[in-house]
């Protein structure tokens, strides 16, 4: 049994081309939320093609969103097994001229990963988790470091010290930082 990958996509461009996409992949997932169903409706020349997608659409937004200067964009969200199905959607984001921005997570490999450099639509940058609070997202250390002092009273300065300093207080209750990746 495969771990499970949560991931968010923004596909963003000219109207036309997003509003074509929208359309194509809600008859898609009208019929089959499977992302080998949904490959084979809209890029079935790639059927013979080695690509990874084994997982489905958890959710397909009905409606495009204004992104800026003009650009609209499209958000979509799967599951996979284990990662991102990035060949796929990349494939996808081509067939309809389109830039595709996505942020992924998966805990147990410990991918937590995304493509938008500058922060435009997926600003995150750091990942907290823990029991009392459950899951968070942060654009800075600096946001992490008041939460992490607030709920343990430890004091950070720098990522690379939250795990060596809060071995300790982890013997007690359950609090997790993962850095967001940008790839």
């Amino acid at each position: 049994m495969p771990n499970w990958c949560s991931t968010d996509y923004l596909f963003v461009g000219a109207t036309e081309n997003a509003r074509r996409l929208l359309v194509d992949l809600e008859q898609a997932v009208s019929v089959d939320c499977w992302l080998v169903s949904v490959r084979k409706a809209l890029l079935p020349e790639s059927c013979d093609m080695d690509i990874p997608c084994r997982g489905e659409v958890s959710y397909l937004d009905d409606e495009l969103h204004e992104v800026s200067n003009g650009l609209v964009g499209v958000r979509l969200s799967t599951v996979t097994a284990w990662c991102a199905c990035e060949e796929l959607m990349q494939r996808i984001a081509d067939k309809y001229g389109l830039h595709t921005y996505y942020y992924t997570e998966e805990p147990g490999m410990e991918i937590f990963q995304t493509n938008d450099a500058e922060g435009l639509f997926f600003s995150a940058r750091y990942m907290m988790y823990s029991e009392g609070r459950g899951c968070g997202y942060f654009e800075d250390f600096e946001e992490v470091a008041s939460v992490i002092r607030e709920m343990t009273g430890v004091e950070v300065r720098q990522f690379e010290d939250v795990e060596p300093m809060l071995a300790e207080w982890n013997t007690h209750s359950f609090l997790q930082v993962h850095e967001i990746e940008i790839v």
